[in-house]
């Protein structure tokens, strides 16, 4: 049908067909931190709200690679079974619990849902964007993973399989910070 106009937000698909015309992404940059990082004491697990798909793999990965003694806030959405759920993991917090979560973390790792992603941005942080997947019955398909990609290939996010992530996947997250840029 000649008068659809194709668009999409990821550069890459933008051709003959489909026009790119911007991304709500587009006005972040990542910054080198200028200061030695300090050591990880304080991680943020936030894995949304979407009901029906726990992301269980993201949390026995967590489970595996944090360090004794790191303290760790859980986020763990909806339909989280109780008997997976880590000592003091929350399905649900408020935006402002949110807000000083990631305020008082050193790292957060998220599922790679753009809601997520933004919310990390607009506090200034790189964070470690882990995409649920359709094969291993944790979403519908796979756009986070396309997400995630995208959010890396720019600098403004680390990702990783939940099978791949490691804790140094964490403390590279800490050497960049997220900046708004006005056009």
């Amino acid at each position: 049908m000649p008068w659809i106009d194709l668009r999409t937000q990821y550069r890459r698909w933008g051709g003959k067909r489909w026009h790119y015309t911007g991304s709500v992404f587009d006005c972040y940059v990542p910054v080198v931190a200028s200061a030695p990082v300090p050591p990880i004491r304080r991680v943020v697990v936030s894995l949304g709200t979407q009901e029906g798909y726990p992301f269980l793999s993201l949390v026995d990965r967590m489970q595996q690679i944090v360090p004794e003694g790191v303290e760790v806030l859980w986020q763990v959405g909806a339909d989280f079974p109780v008997d997976r759920r880590p000592i003091g993991a929350r399905e649900v917090v408020t935006t402002t619990e949110l807000d000083a979560w990631v305020d008082s973390a050193d790292v957060i790792v998220a599922h790679a849902g753009v809601g997520s992603a933004l919310t990390l941005l607009q506090h200034g942080r790189t964070p470690v964007l882990v995409p649920r997947s359709a094969l291993r019955g944790e979403h519908i398909d796979e756009h986070q993973r396309l997400i995630a990609q995208e959010l890396t290939t720019r600098g403004l996010a680390v990702s990783a399989s939940p099978s791949d992530l490691t804790w140094a996947d964490l403390v590279m997250s800490t050497a960049t910070a997220a900046t708004r840029v006005v056009a």
